[in-house]
């Protein structure tokens, strides 16, 4: 890299490091960067020679600021390469809140515009590949995520020997929509810890229209005892009160103490990036973040559940007519989806905070398999 490029880059990073680390995702104009004064602390030091004077930055910016014109070019290169994917990845997650909502098997095999993959393999394996870290092989070459270039890494032998089943089960050509642990892994993959707390936050901003709160007013006689104990198990555990609305639409608005308090109690779970993505489809799935917790916690046995979420549809139903074909395949592709999620969140716990998300010089496929 030129002195010149370096230098260049270098501005760019300071200017960026000077506006307080504001990230833009886009702008309508120019980024001009403010003024910034540096507040400085002078200390004196006592020497045999005389008194020197040193100017110490106690602003963290010009801290960062000084730490960056001590790096070689290539060590800055390598910095400014890194910050810019990691930036670009932030923006993309923060963006995109519906890619962990796996597709319906009623849509296109291979997707729109998108080359079938014929199965070529013969043999599948799942292998360690660092202790605690698994992938999956095909003829001795790694797997891919679904839609991605990263190496599909799974964080216990359980979840990848899971994973390879999948894979070995392929036909003539792939059909990704019959292997829903792959799909939960490979988005997975896109969650660093910045981004679990992304999703989290996410989950939070449709809680007050949780499907649970609403009754059909038709057949409240059957949906209560049902859901009554589910509410009330969610209410002493999270410490609030939920509402309960008969035949009203509506959104519920939790004051801003009792929200901090429920996503301080989820936070409290400390979940990897396998359960994130578990319990945000399985929300998008039920339209309720309180029926999910209760599957994926042992609450609510998946049954039940399923029989809560089918419940004002098959009174639709009755009182109309069914779509021959449509509704009992959707039925049983959604159990199908579902239970996946179930089995990923159960594969993925108990792993501890060493796998909170997948390592990412693993993720890279920047590793040897071991032969």
């Amino acid at each position: 890299m030129s002195l010149l490029s370096g230098r260049m880059l270098r501005t760019q990073l300071l200017n960026t490091l000077r506006a307080n680390s504001t990230k833009r995702f886009c702008s309508s104009g120019p980024v001009v960067p403010p003024s910034v004064n540096l507040p400085t602390t002078t200390q004196t030091f006592a020497s045999s020679a005389a008194e020197v004077k040193i100017d110490m930055p106690t602003d963290p910016a010009e801290q960062a600021v000084r730490a960056i014109q001590a790096l070689s070019p290539e060590e800055f290169r390598a910095r400014f390469e890194a910050f810019d994917e990691k930036s670009k990845r932030e923006a993309f997650t923060a963006a995109r809140h519906d890619i962990f909502q796996m597709e319906m098997s009623m849509g296109d095999t291979e997707g729109i515009g998108k080359k079938r993959v014929k199965v070529f393999w013969k043999n599948v394996d799942a292998v360690e590949i660092e202790p605690g870290w698994w992938t999956v092989t095909l003829d001795g070459r790694k797997v891919k995520s679904l839609e991605g270039k990263d190496t599909l890494v799974l964080p216990s032998e359980p979840f990848a020997v899971a994973v390879a089943h999948e894979w070995s089960q392929q036909k003539g050509y792939l059909n990704k929509l019959t292997m829903p642990l792959t799909d939960i892994a490979s988005s997975s993959l896109q969650l660093d810890m910045m981004a679990i707390a992304l999703k989290l936050e996410h989950l939070m901003s449709f809680l007050g229209s949780d499907n649970l709160f609403y009754r059909n007013h038709l057949i409240a006689d059957k949906q209560d005892p049902l859901i009554e104990p589910i509410q009330q198990w969610f209410d002493k555990e999270f410490e609030v009160t939920t509402p309960r609305f008969y035949s009203e639409l509506g959104t519920f608005t939790f004051n801003e103490a009792t929200r901090s308090r429920i996503l301080g109690k989820i936070r409290g779970m400390q979940l990897n990036c396998w359960q994130i993505v578990a319990l945000h489809s399985m929300a998008q799935f039920f339209s309720s973040i309180i029926l999910s917790l209760g599957v994926l916690t042992g609450q609510v046995s998946m049954e039940v559940a399923q029989q809560i979420n089918a419940m004002e549809e098959e009174q639709n139903i009755a009182t109309a007519r069914p779509i021959d074909g449509f509704h009992d395949l959707r039925d049983i592709d959604s159990k199908v989806k579902v239970t996946a999620l179930q089995v990923a969140w159960n594969l993925a716990s108990n792993l501890g905070a060493d796998h909170a998300t997948a390592p990412a010089e693993l993720v890279s496929g920047k590793f040897v398999l071991p032969k």
